[in-house]
C-alpha cells in the first residue's frame, strides 16, 4: 500500500533536510495525512487535508473539535505513550470510518522528532463488513429454522399398531442429508419404512430430504411393492432434471401385519439392514439396486422378502455409522456394529448401546451425518 511505503520511507532515515521531500510525498497522497514536530508542535497538513478543511468537511471539523487539529493532542499523546512503536486503529470521525496510523519519528541521533499520521477512509469496507454480519445473522437464523423444521418432520418415537419405533438422528452440520420415515399403508394393513442418504451435506442435501419425504408420502398408497415405489420415486426425481452430482440412496421396506412378511428393495444403499432375531440370530438383508439418480433413465429394483416374528428388531442406518473413524483412522465398520448387536440383550436399548459404542470409538468426533432407526415387531 502507498501508506506503508510512505511510512517506511519516512522512518528509515530522518534529518532536517527530510522535511521538504516528505511534505511533497504527503501532498501527493489521496487521503488525509499530517506531520507534527514534537518540540515546536508545528503541524503540516497535506493538500487533501487542507482542501477538506477549507471546504468545511464535516468529518474534518468533527475531528478538529474532538482532537484539536493544530494542537494535535492525539499525536503528542502517541509519542509520549509509544516512544518506539507505531499505532494503528480504526476511528469513527464524523459520519465516516478511518484507519488511522501514527508513527513516531526519530532523528539521526535517536531522539524523538515528531509523528507522522495518516487517515485512510474505510467507510465502504466497514459498511460491507456490517452488511456481511447482518446477512450472516439472517442466514444463521434461517439455517436454525431449517434444522428445526427438518427435525420436526421426523417421525416421533412412537408405538404403532404393529411395530415400535426408536431412532438416533445426528447431523454432522446444522442441516442433514439423512432422512427416514415410517407410516401405515392400505388403511393400516401394512407399515412402510425407509431410510435414505443424500450425497453431500448442507442446504442442498437437506432440500433433497424434503423432496424424498414428501414424494414417499405421496406415493405410499399407490402400491405395497417396495420395488414399484422406488421405481416411481426414481421417475419423480428424474423429472426434476437436476445435475448428475445430485443423487441419494434408499432402502424401503413394507411389513404385512397379517402374514408377518417383510418385503424390501434397495436403491443403492450400501448399509444393509440388520434383522436381530428374538432368538439371538442375525440376518443381513442383502440387496442391490441403482441409486436414485438422473444418470439412469430406466431402472428396475429387485425385491426380497423375509418372515419376521414378535420381538425381532430391524435396524436401518446410514453410512455415517460404518464410516466413523477412530483415533488411528480405522473405520467403525460392520463387524463392530454386529458385535454390539450380538451383545445387546432383547430387553436392552440397542440404539443407545450402538450410539455409546460409536461415541467411544470416534471420541465424539463426527464428520458425517448419522442416522439409525430401530423397528421392533410386536
Amino acid at each position: 500500500m502507498i501508506q506503508d511505503a510512505v511510512l517506511n520511507a519516512a522512518t528509515k532515515e530522518w534529518n532536517s533536510s527530510s522535511v521538504g521531500w516528505i511534505h511533497e510525498i504527503l501532498d501527493a497522497l489521496p487521503y488525509w495525512a499530517r506531520f507534527v514536530e514534537l518540540q515546536s508542535q508545528k503541524v503540516f497538513l497535506n493538500a487533501r487535508m487542507k482542501e477538506d478543511l477549507g471546504k468545511g468537511n464535516p468529518d474534518m471539523l468533527s475531528y478538529i473539535d474532538a482532537e484539536g487539529c493544530f494542537g494535535c493532542n492525539h499525536c503528542i499523546r502517541v509519542i509520549a505513550e509509544n516512544t518506539a512503536l507505531s499505532v494503528e486503529k480504526e476511528r469513527k470521525i464524523g459520519s465516516r470510518f478511518y484507519q488511522v496510523r501514527n508513527v513516531p519519528i526519530k532523528d539521526q541521533s535517536g531522539k524523538l522528532y515528531g509523528v507522522l499520521e495518516t487517515f485512510v477512509d474505510i467507510t465502504q469496507k466497514k459498511e460491507l463488513e456490517e452488511t456481511l454480519i447482518r446477512n450472516k445473522i439472517k442466514l444463521d437464523r434461517d439455517l436454525d429454522f431449517s434444522r428445526l423444521l427438518q427435525e420436526k418432520i421426523l417421525p416421533n418415537n412412537q408405538h404403532f399398531a404393529h411395530v415400535l419405533l426408536d431412532y438416533i438422528y445426528r447431523p454432522s452440520e446444522i442441516l442433514s442429508g439423512d432422512m427416514f420415515d415410517i407410516f401405515e399403508l392400505q388403511k393400516g394393513e401394512y407399515t412402510g419404512m425407509y431410510i435414505s442418504d443424500v450425497v453431500g451435506h448442507g442446504v442442498s442435501a437437506s432440500l433433497l430430504t424434503m423432496f424424498i419425504r414428501q414424494t414417499m408420502r405421496a406415493l405410499k398408497d399407490e402400491s405395497v411393492s417396495p420395488a414399484e415405489i422406488l421405481k416411481r420415486l426414481h421417475k419423480k426425481f428424474s423429472d426434476l432434471d437436476l445435475e448428475a452430482d445430485k443423487y441419494f440412496t434408499i432402502v424401503y421396506a413394507v411389513y404385512n401385519h397379517k402374514t408377518k412378511v417383510l418385503r424390501y428393495a434397495n436403491g443403492g444403499h450400501i448399509c444393509m439392514p440388520i434383522l436381530s432375531r428374538q432368538d439371538g440370530t442375525i440376518d443381513i438383508l442383502e440387496g442391490s439396486g441403482y441409486p436414485i439418480s438422473s444418470l439412469f433413465a430406466q431402472v428396475t429394483f429387485q425385491e426380497e422378502e423375509i418372515l419376521v416374528h414378535a420381538d425381532d428388531r430391524l435396524l436401518l442406518y446410514t453410512d455415517g455409522l460404518l464410516e466413523a473413524k477412530g483415533e488411528d483412522g480405522e473405520q467403525f465398520g460392520m463387524e463392530r456394529l454386529l458385535h454390539v448387536v450380538r451383545e445387546t440383550k432383547l430387553d436392552t436399548n440397542i440404539i443407545r448401546n450402538i450410539d455409546l459404542a460409536l461415541r467411544l470409538f470416534a471420541q465424539d468426533k463426527q464428520k458425517d451425518d448419522f442416522a439409525m432407526m430401530k423397528i421392533r415387531f410386536i
